[in-house]
């Protein structure tokens, strides 16, 4: 009996850490991309995920506010249960962006638009890492100053 207890605490443990880790690998990408943003803006450069985003993906998809839950799912082509916790078919405040490897959603983020808007950018299918490179361009709107991210061309 004591095994079968040590096993299940040892079990809870690295699910508990696994799930820690995920969150702060989420929170690091949010910090590299931020600053990646900043300083492109400032070089009037673009950014790159593949070196954003240290971790395997093969596909990232952007997901504009008010996307319904069943087109994310959708255009993963998986089931995600945790899309819904995004709030992101209810927001207007974010982009979500999500990666994917061997069909599964290994990371995601939900990135402020005021922080740098995806919005415009929607490719079917998502984005390789090799295609994921996006123009960061400042304008105004509205009297205030906007980070908008472009496909880059």
């Amino acid at each position: 009996m004591y095994k079968i207890v040590s096993i299940l605490i040892c079990m809870v443990s690295l699910l508990a850490c696994s799930a820690e880790s995920v969150e702060e690998g989420n929170q690091k990408l949010q910090g590299q991309l931020s600053k990646a943003i900043k300083e492109a803006q400032s070089n009037q450069d673009s950014i790159e995920f593949k070196e954003i985003a240290d971790f395997p993906w093969d596909r990232m998809f952007i997901f504009p506010p008010y996307t319904p839950v069943e087109t994310i799912n959708e255009e993963l082509g998986v089931s995600w249960s945790k899309v819904g916790s995004t709030g992101i078919q209810n927001r207007d405040d974010i982009n979500l962006i999500v990666f994917v490897k061997d069909n599964k959603v290994v990371r995601y983020l939900e990135y402020p638009r005021g922080q740098g808007d995806f919005a415009d950018i929607k490719k079917t299918g998502g984005f390789e890492p090799e295609a994921a490179v996006f123009q960061v361009v400042k304008e105004q709107i509205g009297g205030q100053e906007w980070i908008q991210l472009r496909q880059y061309e």
